[in-house]
């Protein structure tokens, strides 16, 4: 309690007869309050903590084998010009020391050699690349590691009203994780100039989706390498590899497809329209062209004309929720249907190379696409025809460019690993 009152002395405070102990100071959340209502304890307060923390600049200003001389020249212009008292002398040589051991690790880099052409992974591949990093002067190295990891996840965001409702979901499939140097094991020391730790990982043979990036989610793939010393902070650095499921080519899936719809006309026209359509198969290659034939059967008093359209949708899946992302990928457009005439039309959609594989084996995202055959009729709705469609990676060369093969082991033979794997999950698509 704070009294404001101005009359002096103040009177005792009792609460349910007893009387309430009266403070000189305070201390509440951190605050050091008077007795008078001023700083002084607390000004008091910051000030002994930062002398304090000054002092282990001094020391270790003491502690080191440096002198002005050996300093940077704007330090040395810097000590000469102010004529600064010796401890001020110190406080520099500490800054200038902590800048020389935090420059003594640069350019610290992860990176992979390609597999192939495509460079691109698939589950069982042997995955090899190497460690690069620069140092400036001798240093003792505490721990240096490598983790290949693959996981998904999804997040988005829902408004009820003022409510705002975060859904988040993941999914791990691995975590393998090798010491290069561990700490405590052998000499540490690392000499000046350029290092090159080589490294290689098998990716775990098991269901793994592809690499993939939507809007509310993503599986990825990546390389994390960790440096660590004592009373520094890490270096650290990160890349990413794709990973693609080759999927499975069911022959349920390499059988034609076939629809028929009827539909009549209305208000600004008279008469019916019909459409039959056939796709060669189930299953298509990223780049691979898909043949289309329709069979259209115009009965109507107005011309039509038949419009394609290859769609993506995507499902996120949180807290028993679904979050569903469509997009076109492309759109074309045939030649008109005169009225009263029928007509096959053959139609070539060449998917492009960059559409993503299609996903069935997360649980967490689903990856499918629909190709979308309708008529463009003027002042009517469009009868249309959807079709499944299943877009499988396209790996160019012959197997054997791509079979894993395990390449020599060049690393330090103390290397340990630890390693997570998830169950594979089912991964044939329903329809």
């Amino acid at each position: 309690m704070v009294d404001f009152r101005k009359s002096r002395p103040h009177p005792p405070f009792y609460s349910n007869g007893i009387c309430v102990e009266r403070a000189s100071a305070l201390k509440f959340l951190g605050l050091h309050l008077n007795g008078d209502l001023t700083w002084r304890t607390d000004t008091a307060t910051l000030i002994k903590k930062t002398q304090q923390r000054f002092h282990f600049l001094h020391s270790l200003a003491k502690e080191l084998l440096v002198s002005v001389d050996t300093l940077h020249p704007c330090v040395v212009c810097q000590l000469h010009c102010s004529g600064k008292d010796s401890s001020t002398e110190e406080v520099l040589i500490a800054e200038q020391f902590f800048i020389i051991i935090m420059q003594q690790v640069k350019n610290f880099s992860v990176e992979y050699n390609p597999i192939d052409k495509n460079n691109v992974f698939t589950s069982g591949d042997y995955i090899a690349g190497r460690i690069t990093f620069d140092v400036t002067q001798d240093c003792k190295i505490g721990s240096l590691w490598i983790k290949m990891k693959g996981k998904a996840n999804v997040k988005w965001t829902e408004h009820y009203g003022k409510t705002v409702v975060v859904y988040h979901n993941k999914e791990k499939y691995f975590s393998i994780k090798t010491f290069v140097i561990q700490d405590g094991e052998g000499n540490n020391i690392v000499t000046q100039g350029c290092h090159m730790y080589p490294f290689t990982f098998q990716i775990p043979q098991q269901d793994l989706p592809s690499s993939f990036k939507g809007s509310w989610g993503k599986i990825k793939y990546t390389l994390e390498a960790n440096l660590s010393r004592s009373m520094r902070l890490d270096s650290k650095a990160k890349t990413h590899f794709t990973v693609v499921h080759k999927g499975s080519r069911d022959p349920a899936f390499m059988v034609p497809q076939r629809s028929i719809i009827d539909k009549k006309m209305n208000l600004f026209s008279s008469g019916t329209v019909s459409m039959e359509v056939t796709i060669a198969k189930t299953c298509f290659l990223q780049g691979e062209g898909m043949k289309v034939v329709a069979y259209i059967q115009n009965r109507s008093s107005r011309g039509v004309r038949p419009k394609y359209c290859l769609y993506k949708k995507y499902s996120y899946f949180a807290k028993s929720k679904r979050r569903v992302e469509t997009k076109n990928i492309l759109k074309e457009v045939g030649e008109s249907i005169p009225p009263f005439t029928g007509h096959t039309v053959i139609r070539f959609i060449t998917i492009p190379l960059a559409t993503c594989a299609s996903i069935f084996n997360c649980n967490i995202i689903k990856a499918e696409y629909r190709l979308k055959v309708y008529l463009d009729v003027k002042y009517a709705s469009d009868p249309e025809i959807k079709f499944p469609v299943i877009i499988l990676p396209a790996l160019q060369g012959s197997d054997e460019e791509h079979l894993p093969t395990n390449p020599e082991f060049e690393a330090n033979s103390k290397m340990g690993a630890t390693y997570f794997m998830q169950e594979p999950t089912a991964s044939l698509p329903r329809f």
